[in-house]
């Protein structure tokens, strides 16, 4: 077994145990089809873990702050979703220059008081106030 490998089934197993809000369950996996829809939309592939934990594990409802957002629905939620969350700052950073959202960086979970976790390509944001 691979190190990366390891590390997801590390997560899928806390992910079924432990989940923000008092959720009573986990939101199923995203399939092959919608996560090409989100990435079509984006403009860019999501990072291979990323897209493995959407993937195998859920779309959202576990991980670090409130959990990871869904991917491209939030029914769930009362967050949007990530792809919607990353559309929206990429607007409002054009409307507001002085509040530009990195392209390429996707929120991926919220942490409350207007801070959110982002992941880009390259590497993951510790934490990135939008």
């Amino acid at each position: 077994m691979t190190e990366s490998e390891q590390l997801l089934t590390q997560v899928e197993t806390k992910a079924r145990t432990i989940r923000p809000w008092g959720r009573t369950s986990l939101p199923g996996p995203v399939d092959a089809a919608a996560l090409t829809r989100a990435e079509a939309t984006l403009g860019f592939r999501l990072p291979a873990r990323l897209a493995e934990l959407y993937v195998r594990t859920g779309d959202a409802g576990f991980g670090p702050g409130y959990g990871l957002l869904p991917l491209l629905d939030s029914p769930l939620s009362s967050e949007p979703a990530a792809v919607t969350h990353y559309l929206a700052n990429g607007a409002s950073g054009r409307k507001d220059p002085g509040w530009p959202w990195p392209e390429g960086v996707l929120p991926i979970s919220h942490w409350g008081c207007a801070s959110t976790h982002a992941w880009t390509a390259w590497t993951a944001w510790t934490a990135w106030t939008a």
